[in-house]
Protein backbone atom coordinates (compact mmCIF):
# COMPACT_ATOMS: atom_id res chain seq x y z
CA UNK A 1 0.00 0.00 0.00
CA UNK A 2 2.91 2.33 0.73
CA UNK A 3 4.19 1.72 -2.59
CA UNK A 4 1.33 2.99 -4.34
CA UNK A 5 1.17 5.90 -1.95
CA UNK A 6 4.50 6.74 -2.48
CA UNK A 7 3.98 8.87 -5.85
CA UNK A 8 1.39 11.23 -4.30
CA UNK A 9 3.46 11.23 -1.14
CA UNK A 10 6.52 12.55 -2.99
CA UNK A 11 4.20 15.10 -5.23
CA UNK A 12 3.42 16.92 -2.26
CA UNK A 13 5.66 16.19 0.49
CA UNK A 14 4.90 18.86 3.44
CA UNK A 15 1.53 16.87 3.34
CA UNK A 16 1.65 14.70 6.97
CA UNK A 17 1.29 11.34 6.17
CA UNK A 18 0.20 8.81 9.18
CA UNK A 19 -0.02 4.86 8.80
CA UNK A 20 -3.08 3.65 9.78
CA UNK A 21 -4.18 0.33 11.10
CA UNK A 22 -6.11 -0.75 8.06
CA UNK A 23 -4.61 -3.66 6.96
CA UNK A 24 -7.16 -6.22 5.10
CA UNK A 25 -9.74 -8.47 6.80
CA UNK A 26 -7.22 -11.84 7.56
CA UNK A 27 -10.03 -13.97 8.79
CA UNK A 28 -8.22 -17.44 7.66
CA UNK A 29 -5.67 -18.67 10.01
CA UNK A 30 -2.17 -17.98 8.88
CA UNK A 31 -0.96 -21.41 10.02
CA UNK A 32 -3.87 -23.23 7.58
CA UNK A 33 -3.92 -20.85 4.57
CA UNK A 34 -0.24 -19.80 4.12
CA UNK A 35 1.33 -21.35 1.52
CA UNK A 36 -2.03 -22.59 -0.12
CA UNK A 37 -2.95 -21.73 -3.51
CA UNK A 38 -6.66 -19.87 -4.45
CA UNK A 39 -7.61 -22.96 -5.15
CA UNK A 40 -6.67 -24.97 -1.69
CA UNK A 41 -8.49 -22.08 0.48
CA UNK A 42 -11.16 -22.14 -1.68
CA UNK A 43 -12.87 -24.83 0.72
CA UNK A 44 -11.86 -22.89 4.08
CA UNK A 45 -12.97 -19.53 2.59
CA UNK A 46 -16.67 -21.25 1.69
CA UNK A 47 -16.40 -22.91 5.13
CA UNK A 48 -15.55 -19.58 6.89
CA UNK A 49 -18.70 -17.68 5.67
CA UNK A 50 -21.17 -20.43 5.19
CA UNK A 51 -20.74 -20.61 9.04
CA UNK A 52 -21.33 -16.69 9.10
CA UNK A 53 -21.18 -16.31 12.99
CA UNK A 54 -19.28 -12.86 13.23
CA UNK A 55 -17.44 -14.00 16.46
CA UNK A 56 -15.76 -17.01 15.07
CA UNK A 57 -11.98 -17.12 15.40
CA UNK A 58 -10.63 -19.20 12.74
CA UNK A 59 -7.32 -19.54 15.06
CA UNK A 60 -4.17 -17.71 15.73
CA UNK A 61 -3.43 -14.71 13.91
CA UNK A 62 -7.11 -14.67 12.13
CA UNK A 63 -10.05 -11.98 13.54
CA UNK A 64 -13.45 -12.24 13.83
CA UNK A 65 -15.73 -10.61 11.37
CA UNK A 66 -16.76 -8.36 14.69
CA UNK A 67 -12.84 -7.43 15.42
CA UNK A 68 -13.02 -6.23 12.08
CA UNK A 69 -16.05 -4.28 12.30
CA UNK A 70 -14.51 -2.52 15.31
CA UNK A 71 -11.56 -1.37 12.99
CA UNK A 72 -13.75 -0.06 10.81
CA UNK A 73 -15.59 1.51 13.61
CA UNK A 74 -12.13 3.02 14.95
CA UNK A 75 -11.28 4.13 11.80
CA UNK A 76 -13.99 6.01 11.11
CA UNK A 77 -13.83 7.71 14.68
CA UNK A 78 -10.07 8.69 13.76
CA UNK A 79 -11.37 10.17 10.36
CA UNK A 80 -14.05 12.94 12.29
CA UNK A 81 -10.96 14.22 13.81
CA UNK A 82 -9.38 15.51 10.85
CA UNK A 83 -10.47 18.45 8.94
CA UNK A 84 -10.53 18.83 5.21
CA UNK A 85 -9.37 16.25 2.89
CA UNK A 86 -7.91 13.07 3.55
CA UNK A 87 -6.43 10.69 1.02
CA UNK A 88 -6.64 7.05 1.95
CA UNK A 89 -4.43 4.05 0.59
CA UNK A 90 -5.67 0.56 1.87
CA UNK A 91 -6.66 -2.61 1.05
CA UNK A 92 -9.96 -3.98 -1.46
CA UNK A 93 -12.16 -5.42 1.40
CA UNK A 94 -11.35 -3.20 4.39
CA UNK A 95 -12.10 -0.22 1.80
CA UNK A 96 -15.61 -2.57 0.81
CA UNK A 97 -16.40 -2.58 4.35
CA UNK A 98 -15.95 0.86 5.22
CA UNK A 99 -18.07 2.18 2.11
CA UNK A 100 -20.99 -0.45 3.36
CA UNK A 101 -20.59 1.01 7.02
CA UNK A 102 -21.20 4.55 6.12
CA UNK A 103 -24.44 3.71 3.86
CA UNK A 104 -25.85 0.69 6.19
CA UNK A 105 -24.11 1.59 10.01
CA UNK A 106 -20.97 -0.24 11.19
CA UNK A 107 -22.74 -3.66 12.54
CA UNK A 108 -21.11 -7.19 13.70
CA UNK A 109 -24.56 -8.65 12.88
CA UNK A 110 -24.94 -11.91 11.17
CA UNK A 111 -26.66 -10.00 8.80
CA UNK A 112 -24.63 -7.63 8.53
CA UNK A 113 -21.31 -10.24 7.85
CA UNK A 114 -23.41 -11.35 4.95
CA UNK A 115 -24.14 -8.22 3.48
CA UNK A 116 -20.23 -7.57 3.26
CA UNK A 117 -19.54 -11.13 1.79
CA UNK A 118 -22.11 -9.99 -0.82
CA UNK A 119 -21.05 -6.72 -1.64
CA UNK A 120 -17.34 -7.47 -1.50
CA UNK A 121 -17.80 -10.80 -3.83
CA UNK A 122 -19.90 -9.02 -6.43
CA UNK A 123 -18.03 -5.86 -6.49
CA UNK A 124 -14.81 -5.84 -5.15
CA UNK A 125 -12.64 -2.78 -4.82
CA UNK A 126 -10.33 -3.14 -7.72
CA UNK A 127 -6.55 -2.25 -7.31
CA UNK A 128 -6.24 1.43 -7.69
CA UNK A 129 -9.13 2.40 -7.66
CA UNK A 130 -10.62 5.66 -6.59
CA UNK A 131 -13.42 6.07 -4.20
CA UNK A 132 -14.84 9.13 -3.29
CA UNK A 133 -16.49 9.78 0.05
CA UNK A 134 -17.97 12.59 2.27
CA UNK A 135 -18.66 11.86 5.92
CA UNK A 136 -22.28 13.01 6.83
CA UNK A 137 -22.23 15.60 9.13
CA UNK A 138 -23.30 15.09 12.54
CA UNK A 139 -26.71 13.62 12.92
CA UNK A 140 -26.97 13.05 8.80
CA UNK A 141 -28.64 10.50 7.92
CA UNK A 142 -27.82 8.60 5.15
CA UNK A 143 -30.50 6.20 3.37
CA UNK A 144 -28.26 3.54 1.90
CA UNK A 145 -29.65 4.11 -1.57
CA UNK A 146 -26.60 6.05 -2.86
CA UNK A 147 -28.89 8.82 -4.25
CA UNK A 148 -27.19 11.74 -1.64
CA UNK A 149 -23.21 11.61 -3.48
CA UNK A 150 -22.05 9.49 -0.89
Amino acid sequence: TLDTALPLIQAHPVVAVESWPIEEFSYLAPARADRTSPAERKPMVAEYWDRADPFHVDGKGAESFAHFVERLRRFHRRLWQHSGRVVVFGHGQFLRGFVLGLHEGFSDSREAMLRFRQAETSAPVRNGEIIAVALPSPGEVIDGSGSDGR
